[in-house]
């Protein structure tokens, strides 16, 4: 597989690895408050372990990599240290969440997580007890070092209804999300025990494939199925065919263990990650795409701006009034990444999302001169082109209605002018 943007040594990459950790524990994202009326606040983790070789040669200390005894830049430093560290790969755990009805992220790859209880302390909380459910990893464990977390997000409907709707261009807040990373520091994972009614999959992936080039792709989206349930089936079928498909940024995951819940038809002896059956392929995009980027942009930026481009549509005429219709919004927001570089440093605690610009909070972003690409940032900096790409499908519905209508007038025009010359002869 190819990796050119990857460093060149396992260990200047393991070293650059141990100093994003440090960086993220000295330097804290601040909080998203709560807007009105969006009381639900969700926590996932982004977990990651080293996977020695060959095993046989690792070895655990708990005495010098004990959370409960120990300051977080000694376990940090000491493990590191151990050499069978430097020369490991660096892993991340995703979920392959259940085929659920009504789960608007039903059989997507994730992160392990979910929504904040009552009962829980706070929102890291939320994120340790949620993983310890959907996957049985416990992550209080004296071997499970709590690094820090990665920027929050208030995560809004984009989508609520279909093109045509003068209310499809408002947002409804549904959460805040809130990522944390931790890192396992022992050499032999637990096994993990699954939530079946969750959790169809676990994958562990290796770190420098999500950065490899030949890991990107594309996944297309029916916009048909983000309208609202009160949409009849006709409605929903003109505008997948008139709309065509979203289509995002993607990471093909190539697992190195994956482990099945035992609803699974599929098991460790029959699955392949290569299989060009599309229901085999793990595909990474969308908010958890979004998530990961965070974190690999403070790892590698270079190669970090390359997993994402903005969403279009599959027909080239939306596609392009999309690109005409965003190109001064685009353009804005790359201005604005050039004065926000280094976001994870802000000091704040907290702060709201109202009345103040977006960009004060962006996550990271990074483009070409051209604006067709930028680094992931927080889903609600994506509003207002989700705004224009509302209009372009209007617009170019629009125009094909007037095309069509031309072309017709003319067959009439014609057909109506010959049948005259019939008659006067």
């Amino acid at each position: 597989m190819e990796e050119q943007s990857i460093p060149q040594s396992q260990e200047t990459s393991n070293a650059a690895i141990k100093a994003l950790l440090k960086r993220l524990k000295s330097n804290p994202c601040p909080r998203v408050l709560n807007p009105p009326n969006c009381k639900k606040r969700a926590s996932v983790s982004l977990i990651i372990r080293f996977k020695p070789q060959p095993k046989e040669k690792a070895t655990y200390d708990p005495s010098r990599c004990s959370v409960a005894t120990r300051s977080f830049d000694d376990c940090l430093d000491n493990f590191f240290d151990n050499e069978w560290v430097c020369h490991s790969s660096p892993e991340v755990l995703f979920i392959k969440r259940a085929a659920r009805l009504g789960d608007r992220w039903s059989n997507q790859v994730a992160l392990p997580g979910g929504k904040r209880d009552p009962e829980d302390i706070d929102d890291r909380a939320a994120s340790v007890r949620e993983t310890f459910e959907e996957t049985g990893l416990e992550l209080q464990q004296d071997h499970c070092l709590p690094v820090g977390n990665l920027p929050e997000r208030l995560l809004t409907t984009a989508w609520g209804k279909l093109p045509f709707h003068r209310a499809s261009l408002t947002f409804k807040s549904i959460m805040v999300l809130c990522p944390f990373v931790y890192l396992l520091m022992r050499y032999d994972t637990p096994p993990l025990d699954l939530q079946p009614a969750e959790v169809h999959s676990v994958h562990w992936v290796s770190l420098h494939s999500l950065l490899a080039p030949a890991s990107r792709t594309c996944e297309y989206a029916d916009i048909s199925d983000r309208a609202q349930s009160g949409n009849s089936a006709v409605v929903k079928r003109l505008v997948r065919l008139t709309s065509g498909q979203m289509v995002f940024s993607a990471v093909e995951l190539h697992p190195s263990e994956s482990t099945f819940s035992s609803l699974s038809k599929t098991s460790n002896d029959n699955y392949n990650p290569h299989s060009r059956d599309e229901r085999q392929r793990l595909l990474l995009w969308g908010l958890t795409l979004g998530i990961v980027a965070d974190f690999l942009q403070f790892y590698s930026p270079d190669a970090t701006k390359q997993l994402w481009r903005w969403p279009t549509f599959s027909h080239w005429d939306i596609r392009f009034i999309v690109w005409a219709l965003t190109r001064s919004y685009r353009a804005r927001k790359i201005r604005e990444a050039d004065v926000v570089k280094n976001p994870i440093a802000n000091d704040a605690s907290s702060f709201s999302l109202h009345g103040m610009d977006p960009a004060t909070y962006a996550t990271s972003m990074a483009g070409d001169k051209l604006g067709s690409r930028i680094g992931i940032a927080g889903g609600h900096l994506l509003d207002e082109y989700f705004d224009n790409m509302k209009r372009a499908v209007n617009l170019a519905l629009g125009i094909r209605v007037g095309v069509l209508s031309s072309v017709l007038a003319l067959i009439a025009y014609t057909s109506l002018k010959r049948r005259q010359q019939r008659c006067a002869l």
